[in-house]
């Protein structure tokens, strides 16, 4: 029987509770650690994972731009990069947005791609970063309301 998403963290309430009662006791130390599927999937289950996943992702961004050069960033960061993106905590967005913007604006460099970068480059930057973040932060979102379906 599949359950949906609050059935799932019904069932693990006492675990959470658990992991709650800790964070607050003992703030740096009890934190519930990202799951990392590689190490438990075959190689096709792994593929069917990451294609569900993928199917969340945010299309009205920026960060999309990159697919029409045929550059997929969810595919070149590593594995720690897009399980953390999908599945981290909260905290983890920053970090996360800083290497997906690293990781476009180096492409848009080597590609040349225009987007007027030039005129005001602290603006771009500040704005790639803004994108960047806010893709997360959706792609987040999008995976927890179709996961949340029945």
């Amino acid at each position: 029987m599949r359950m949906n998403l609050d059935e799932y963290i019904d069932d693990l309430r006492p675990t959470l509770a658990g992991y709650f009662i800790l964070k607050n006791l003992f703030p740096k130390h009890s934190i519930i650690t990202v799951p990392y599927p590689p190490a438990e999937l075959t190689e096709e289950e792994l593929q069917a994972l990451r294609s569900q996943l993928d199917e969340s992702i945010p299309r009205n961004t920026m960060m999309i731009d990159l697919w029409d050069w045929d550059l997929h960033f969810e595919k070149e960061l590593s594995d720690d990069w897009y399980y953390d993106a999908v599945f981290g905590h909260q905290s983890s967005v920053n970090a996360l947005a800083e290497q997906l913007a690293e990781y476009f604006l180096e492409k848009v460099e080597e590609y040349g791609i225009d987007y007027d970068q030039y005129g005001d480059p602290q603006a771009f930057r500040a704005l790639v970063m803004n994108e960047a973040t806010q893709f997360i932060v959706n792609w987040r979102k999008n995976i927890q309301t179709k996961t949340a379906q029945p």
